[in-house]
């Protein structure tokens, strides 16, 4: 009871941290943006803001227990959670819904994206830094496997994304885009492609530095990273709709996405995670409080 209470009032400080940096850097970066219209609700969009800060925080915090990284690892670890997955979603979202986010836009928000992340992910190490030991015993692989798990990782997402996105465009978001033009758009196949494969590889290099810190068992950091992926890189992004979209296209896309982002995470997890150690693989890092002491 007593860790969970402490999760819970340092969550609610990075709440706090991600709701004014997002509220004072947004105003910055995007002020007199062209094409860039003002909130029509800002009051829903401050209380959107307050729980996607709340939910990075009991998503990442916890995670704290199972790193082996320094204080500035640790730090690049969230940031990198944060920036890339909603990067991402920048540039996909131009893409399908360029009345909503228009080219001229884009720049300004990866800037704010990558502003806002960088004040959180410090708030987090603050708040969250890593239980364990920065040096450990660990063991390697090779480039050619590293290589290979990563673009199998990104190969499931694509195959997610074209298998769930398929049946919820039929059911949901086609009808509803095709009602829509001015606002949503549907790429040619080939644009919808190149945008897959961009976010495939930017998602999963999200996860990366997470995945190399992570000391758990396999199916353990397959699980957090299929919820690190579902929670930032997808709910997140969909609470920035509410009120711009219906809620039946937001509970649908909420579905399609948590099938996507979760077991593309999950799959990233379970590739990328540590290795078995073994004899001719061990590899020694050295704890800098130990060097202290000799």
């Amino acid at each position: 009871m007593r860790k969970f209470r402490t999760i819970l009032w340092r969550s609610l400080v990075v709440t706090l941290v991600y709701t004014l940096a997002s509220t004072v850097i947004g105003g910055l970066v995007l002020h007199s943006a062209e094409g860039m219209a003002p909130p029509a609700n800002p009051a829903l969009l401050l209380a959107t803001t307050f729980i996607s800060g709340f939910l990075i925080g009991v998503t990442l915090g916890p995670l704290a227990a199972r790193l082996h990284a320094s204080r500035l690892r640790s730090m690049m670890i969230y940031t990198t959670a944060v920036f890339l997955n909603m990067a991402s979603v920048v540039i996909e979202g131009h893409f399908f819904a360029p009345g909503l986010l228009p080219l001229a836009v884009v720049p300004r928000m990866v800037v704010l994206h990558a502003l806002i992340a960088l004040v959180t992910g410090g708030t987090l190490s603050f708040l969250f830094p890593a239980q364990q030991p920065a040096g450990t015993v660990t063991a390697t692989r090779t480039s050619p496997s590293w290589a290979a798990r990563f673009l199998f990782s990104a190969a499931a997402y694509l195959l997610f994304y074209y298998g769930f996105g398929a049946v919820n465009y039929a059911l949901v978001t086609g009808p509803y885009y095709e009602a829509h033009p001015t606002l949503l758009a549907v790429p040619q196949p080939g644009t919808v492609l190149m945008v897959a494969s961009i976010r495939s590889a930017i998602i999963i290099l999200s996860l990366l530095p997470l995945v190399l810190a992570l000391r758990t068992s396999r199916r353990a950091g397959a699980l957090w990273c299929g919820l690190t992926l579902f929670i930032i890189g997808g709910v997140l992004p969909l609470l920035m709709q509410a009120g711009l979209l219906p809620p039946l296209l937001l509970v649908a896309s909420g579905v399609e996405i948590f099938f996507q982002n979760f077991l593309a995470g999950a799959v990233a997890g379970l590739l990328l995670g540590q290795p078995k150690a073994s004899p001719a693989s061990l590899h020694v890092v050295p704890v800098l409080a130990q060097e202290e002491k000799v």
